[in-house]
């Protein structure tokens, strides 16, 4: 009995991972495509930008790779949250754990630094707190 109950808590902890997984695309996905319509296109139509590497364009430029720079990075740990899903492997509780650590400190610096008006904060602690509860559930 005790082994079919744990057959049950693995299929809770994977499904964390893949939940987690969904959650960080759908945050990548609004972090670009309103951070592009909200911020940096208003951000762009004002005058005084500094101008980087001999212009201003090259100031949007950068701003905007950064921006979306971020997304992709997001959607890369996503697949890797996927892959583990998948793919059991010893590297993937530390992968877990560091995960687990980005996103609950990029959680905490949205809450602190934006002072829980960026709400992206509950999205970044709820993936924090789901793929920790992964690790600890592969660790155990």
């Amino acid at each position: 009995m005790s082994h079919c109950l744990a057959g049950v808590r693995r299929a809770k902890v994977e499904a964390m991972l893949l939940i987690a997984a969904a959650l960080t695309v759908l945050v990548g996905l609004a972090h670009s495509w309103l951070g592009e319509k909200k911020i940096l296109r208003p951000l762009f139509k004002l005058d005084g930008l500094p101008a980087i590497l001999g212009g201003v364009h090259h100031t949007k430029m950068t701003l905007r790779v950064a921006w979306h720079v971020l997304t992709l990075v997001w959607c890369g740990l996503a697949a890797m949250m996927v892959y583990l899903h998948f793919c059991s492997a010893g590297a993937d509780i530390a992968f877990l754990w560091m995960a687990s650590a980005v996103f609950g400190v990029s959680g905490m610096i949205a809450l602190i630094a934006g002072r829980g008006a960026h709400l992206s904060w509950i999205a970044f602690l709820l993936i924090a707190a789901l793929v920790g509860y992964a690790a600890y559930g592969r660790a155990s």
